[in-house]
C-alpha cells in the first residue's frame, strides 16, 4: 500500500514538473525578446566571467564541490572587478536530487578609492533537481544564500562594517544535444539555456527586494565523461543601491566544468549545471 502511494505521488510530481518546464521554457523564449527593449533606457556594463567548476563523488551518498571565478570589464576596460571561491558537500539524494552547501568568499575589486578590497563571506544551502525528457536535460536550482558584505570603511578606517543579508536564487536551465561522437559518453556539443531571479532582503538593500535577473545562452563542449567547457552569453538586469539605478550587464562567459568519480564504480549522477 505504502508503495503504491509513493508511486502515486512520484507521477503526480512529475506531471506538475512536466508542465511548469512547458510553461517556464515558453516564458524564457518571451524573457529574450524583453532584453531588447530593456537594454536601450538603462545604464549598461560589459564584462568576461572565468569559472572552474569542480565536483567529485566520494561514494554513492556523499560528494563535495568547489569553484573559482574571476571577472573582469570588457574590451577597452579589463580592470578585475571581482574574484570568488566557493565550496562544500553535496549529499546525493539519488541519481535526480542532490541536496549541498558550504561557505563562499566574493572579493570585490574598486578603483579610486580608500581600499583596494571589499570581502563578502556567504553560507550557502542548495537543492538541485535534474530530469531527462527525450534527449533534453532540464535543471530546477533553489539556492539559499546569508551574506555578509563590507561596506565602504569610514575615513581613517582601514575596514568598514559588515551587512547582513540573506538572498534567495532560483535557477532553470535546459540543454540539448547538437552533435554526438560515435563512441558513448564522449566528445559531445551541447546548446545550453538558462535563467535565474534572486530575491534579497536585509541591511542596506533601501527596501530593493529585487536583487538581479539572469538570462543565459550558449555551447557546451563535452570532451569525455569528466571534462566540459562552457562558452555562454550572459544578460544581467541588476538593482544597484548605492548609485539607485538598475543596470545591465552583459557578460561572456568560459566555465570548465571538472567531475571526478572516486568510487570506481562507474557512478553516472548526470551532468553539472554550469552556472556557479
Amino acid at each position: 500500500m505504502e508503495s503504491k502511494t509513493f508511486r502515486h505521488l512520484h507521477r503526480s510530481f512529475m506531471g506538475i514538473m512536466t508542465r511548469w518546464m512547458h510553461f517556464y521554457s515558453i516564458l524564457f523564449a518571451g524573457l529574450w525578446i524583453f532584453i531588447a527593449f530593456s537594454c536601450i533606457a538603462q545604464q549598461s556594463d560589459s564584462q568576461i566571467w572565468y569559472t572552474y567548476n569542480h565536483q567529485a563523488i566520494l561514494s554513492k551518498k556523499w560528494g563535495y564541490t568547489f569553484d573559482l571565478n574571476h571577472r573582469t570589464g570588457m574590451v577597452n576596460n579589463m580592470q578585475a572587478r571581482i574574484s570568488a571561491a566557493r565550496f562544500g558537500g553535496i549529499f546525493f539524494l539519488d541519481r535526480n536530487h542532490r541536496i549541498s552547501g558550504g561557505y563562499a568568499w566574493f572579493g570585490g575589486y574598486l578603483k579610486n578609492a580608500p581600499v583596494q578590497m571589499l570581502d563578502e563571506n556567504r553560507l550557502w544551502q542548495q537543492y538541485l533537481t535534474l530530469h531527462k525528457k527525450g534527449n533534453l536535460q532540464y535543471f530546477n536550482r533553489f539556492r539559499l544564500e546569508q551574506r555578509w558584505r563590507e561596506q565602504l570603511p569610514a575615513i581613517g578606517s582601514k575596514r568598514g562594517k559588515d551587512f547582513f543579508q540573506v538572498r534567495a536564487r532560483y535557477m532553470f536551465q535546459i540543454q540539448g544535444p547538437v552533435y554526438r561522437s560515435a563512441t558513448p559518453r564522449e566528445f559531445m556539443l551541447w546548446w545550453q539555456t538558462a535563467s535565474e531571479l534572486m530575491l534579497q532582503a536585509g541591511k542596506g538593500i533601501d527596501k530593493h527586494y529585487f536583487d538581479q535577473l539572469r538570462l543565459i545562452g550558449g555551447f557546451v563542449i563535452q570532451f569525455n565523461k569528466s571534462l566540459s567547457l562552457a562558452t555562454l552569453y550572459q544578460y544581467i538586469n541588476q538593482y544597484r543601491v548605492q548609485q539607485h539605478i538598475n543596470q545591465n550587464i552583459h557578460t561572456v562567459r568560459f566555465t570548465l566544468l571538472h567531475t571526478l568519480d572516486f568510487t570506481r564504480h562507474n557512478n553516472d549522477w548526470g551532468p553539472v549545471p554550469s552556472q556557479e
